[in-house]
């Protein structure tokens, strides 16, 4: 069956492998911000069954009072905009909040037209609230040190590190000793250390918290490693900005699975274009057709000027095998019946072409046909 690169992708994200034993929650929302693709992962976060979830609104999972806020992401990023990382709150089953950092990216049609939201995420409600407790004072942050899963910091106003955590030895293949003293930015490319420094140095001016930050690190044999961070600021006395104290955590396996997933979607795409096969989506209820770029030379056109519309496929189609091509629709529709016929298509230069499509139909829950792949 011809499908459509979002819709064999779509797929793929239900394979087992991501659906039960990824650690990152994976999420996907059509436009109308239903959900489409519930992992296991989403499953332990909020409490609910993948079924109780699929085809209603994400509000569900989402407190009142952050719902607002979470909607303006959600519709930027159906207009193509940022962000594409997002910290809000989950609401579980039984009323508690978790914080899930999100990494957000978007699926389009062949014609640009985004399709799908899809957002990897991961669950920081334990991280954060380490982070928050461990400042109460130095004696339960230094206990906090020989527990924790995840790199403990600290840093002066200049961003020196004035306490590095044994587990950066884990995750970065330093000893505490070779950073206590060093700039956080010596760890990190030239790059992303102006960049990182000028996200600082705007948070260091507010003595603002500092949640989900991501940065790439430089291990000590030179591969990169990603980190989240999270921090407060440290306050005299006096009231006077000392620095922060935090803590890192490795999230380079979820980034790169995200990485992998747009490849993914690219080679699908780079597939069919050398395969010179084409995929289309007809609407049923709309009308609306949409298809892949390899559609238009199959009907013998180099740009995109013929309209993917119904109408203008039946009349590429060679009259002699419309009647052919609209009864094997039907059938679909009707009956249920594969659809997979060869038919004659006729180019703008005139000359007569043979193609072959391969279908099926989508039906909703009442078995009422909805859209053709």
């Amino acid at each position: 069956m011809y499908q459509l690169p979002n819709q064999s992708f779509l797929e793929a994200l239900e394979h087992p492998v991501i659906q039960e034993t990824l650690d990152a929650l994976l999420l996907v929302l059509d436009t109308n911000g239903n959900i489409v693709s519930f992992n296991r992962a989403c499953e332990n976060a909020s409490g609910y069954r993948k079924d109780e979830v699929l085809g209603r609104h994400y509000e569900m999972l989402i407190p009142e009072d952050q719902q607002k806020s979470v909607n303006t992401v959600f519709n930027q990023l159906k207009a193509g905009e940022s962000p594409n990382r997002y910290l809000n709150e989950w609401q579980t089953r039984t009323g508690q909040r978790h914080y899930i950092q999100w990494s957000n990216s978007v699926l389009q049609d062949p014609n640009g037209k985004i399709e799908f939201i899809v957002a990897c995420g991961i669950d920081v409600t334990a991280h954060r609230d380490t982070v928050l407790e461990m400042c109460a004072n130095d004696k339960r942050f230094h206990d906090l040190v020989k527990i924790s899963d995840g790199w403990l910091w600290a840093v002066d106003a200049a961003g020196i590190y004035t306490y590095v955590g044994p587990k950066i030895s884990e995750i970065l293949g330093y000893s505490p000793e070779q950073i206590t003293g060093k700039p956080l930015f010596d760890l990190m490319s030239p790059a992303e250390a102006e960049k990182t420094r000028s996200f600082f140095e705007q948070a260091a001016r507010t003595a603002a918290p500092v949640t989900g930050l991501i940065a790439v690190y430089l291990h000590a044999d030179g591969h990169e490693i990603i980190l989240e961070s999270c921090g407060v600021p440290l306050i005299s006395a006096r009231g006077e900005f000392q620095g922060y104290r935090g803590m890192a955590r490795d999230v380079t396996a979820h980034y790169k699975l995200e990485q992998e997933l747009r490849e993914s979607e690219a080679r699908l795409r780079l597939s069919q274009e050398y395969a010179h096969i084409g995929s289309w989506e007809w609407s049923i209820d709309s009308g609306d057709l949409v298809w892949s770029d390899q559609i238009w030379p199959l009907f013998g056109y180099q740009d995109k000027s013929l309209a993917p519309t119904y109408d203008n496929f039946l009349q590429a189609v060679h009259p002699d095998d419309r009647d052919t091509v609209t009864n094997a629709i039907d059938r679909c529709l009707e009956q249920g019946a594969r659809y997979d016929v060869e038919h004659r298509v006729v180019w703008p230069n005139g000359h007569v072409h043979w193609v072959r499509e391969i279908g099926n139909v989508k039906r909703d829950d009442a078995g009422r046909p909805v859209r053709m792949l």
